[in-house]
């Protein structure tokens, strides 16, 4: 039986991807509380022990979610060209916006919760692709000249993702509200003029 490069075989990967959909349908419909373990389970077809080969608990469905649509991300990144940084930075960020937008408010609270609640001992921020690409660009990108040197790379790291998960936050507080994709490319594109090379 063939496996990927995490050793799951391609049956192991239709399961967890089933289990994965009846959980963010469930969340969306009834919210993260309310959806049992259970519902989860007879949702996607499967019995608890098929549930418990894949997945620990109900919050391992998020953060194991997460961890391959971070890859997705980096592969995303990798495939951008490279001769602005700056240009790289916003694709990434349109891009992030865009997976949020798709996963709902609920999903994205919940996911924030767990990594505040936890403290990383669920879910490790430095696994996460997002970080690894953001620092990435803002290096390379002082670099090439795109930004100023009056910082570091991962002090201008920490404004823009400390600025991202200032908006995704409001937005999830106060769903309707905000254009989350519109909202985050305009104070990006704010941020990145605050760190341009002094003339």
């Amino acid at each position: 039986m063939s496996t990927d490069k995490t050793g799951i075989t391609s049956k192991g990967r239709q399961t967890r991807e089933k289990i994965f959909q009846a959980a963010l349908g469930l969340i969306k419909e009834k919210g993260y509380e309310q959806t049992t373990l259970v519902d989860i389970c007879k949702a996607a077809g499967i019995a608890s022990g098929t549930f418990y080969h894949h997945f620990a608990s109900k919050q391992d469905i998020l953060i194991e979610y997460v961890r391959e649509e971070s890859q997705d991300l980096m592969n995303y990144y990798e495939s951008l060209p490279k001769e602005s940084y700056r240009q790289a930075f916003l694709q990434v960020m349109d891009y992030q916006a865009l997976y949020f937008e798709r996963k709902g408010t609920e999903f994205v609270a919940n996911f924030y919760s767990i990594m505040l609640l936890s403290k990383n001992s669920l879910y490790d921020y430095g696994e996460f692709s997002l970080l690894s690409i953001v620092y990435d660009c803002f290096a390379k990108g002082q670099e090439q000249g795109e930004f100023t040197r009056e910082f570091s790379a991962g002090y201008m790291c920490e404004l823009a993702l400390g600025l991202l998960y200032t908006i995704t936050t409001y937005w999830c507080m106060y769903p309707g509200r905000v254009d989350l994709t519109r909202e985050i490319r305009s104070r990006m594109e704010n941020l990145l003029e605050m760190l341009r090379p002094a003339r």
